[in-house]
């Protein structure tokens, strides 16, 4: 499956769904680590970082992936430029000057569901402790858990765990401000302007999604 798949999220349909206990702003940019491990059908580990826009307002996001690897090798991964309000998704690599333009569905928010399970505790200490909400869901052989934080439903970490197939997924959300610093981060690339169709394949970087916005 590719980087992509939804992008998404991933292994995790759960940043998608109609009955939402919170949902992130509508204008916010994060930085994201993601560490995939599989044990079967044999041992494997991903890691990954991303600087993410997402502009619900403007129908814009974009995925700047670096320093991605497997099993410590580096991994050749493109930009993800989804531009709703025209209903494409771009996905770039300038230094190969590669660009593949797709169609694409509905911008949603980025939200949390209503969880089996839910609780609330504390990071930190003292004057640095912040209250965070912990949601926690069974479905099937799979488990996810998110946790935000309790007052803005800032995004702090997700988990995946699989029995059947002993897999996690991790993901660590960091450095998040609320708007967009610099609109030009939603700028076509000149190399994508060209393009109208492209039935070139997407270069392969995961088996499954590898970010929790676009499962």
């Amino acid at each position: 499956m590719l980087l992509l798949v939804a992008c998404l999220l991933v292994a995790s349909t759960y940043m998608h769904t109609v009955e939402a206990c919170c949902c992130m702003p509508e204008k916010f940019e994060l930085h994201e680590y993601v560490e995939d491990v599989f044990t079967w059908p044999f041992a494997s580990i991903q890691t990954g970082y991303a600087n993410i826009s997402f502009d619900l307002k403007v129908k814009k996001s974009v995925f700047f992936f670096y320093d991605v690897k497997k099993n410590g090798k580096d991994v050749p991964t493109p930009t993800y430029l989804f531009d709703h309000s025209s209903g494409f998704l771009y996905v770039y690599d300038l230094r190969s000057k590669y660009c593949k333009k797709l169609p694409t569905g509905k911008m949603s928010p980025v939200c949390v569901p209503a969880y089996k399970s839910t609780y609330i505790t504390d990071l930190g200490a003292a004057k640095d402790m912040i209250s965070v909400k912990i949601y926690q869901s069974t479905s099937g052989n799979q488990t996810t858990i998110t946790t935000v934080t309790k007052e803005k439903c800032y995004l702090i970490s997700s988990e995946l765990y699989d029995s059947e197939y002993p897999t996690s997924l991790r993901t660590q959300f960091y450095g998040t401000t609320l708007g967009i610093k610099d609109p030009s981060v939603f700028k076509i690339p000149a190399i994508c302007k060209k393009i109208f169709w492209n039935t070139q394949e997407i270069p392969e970087v995961h088996r499954r999604g590898f970010h929790p916005f676009y499962l």
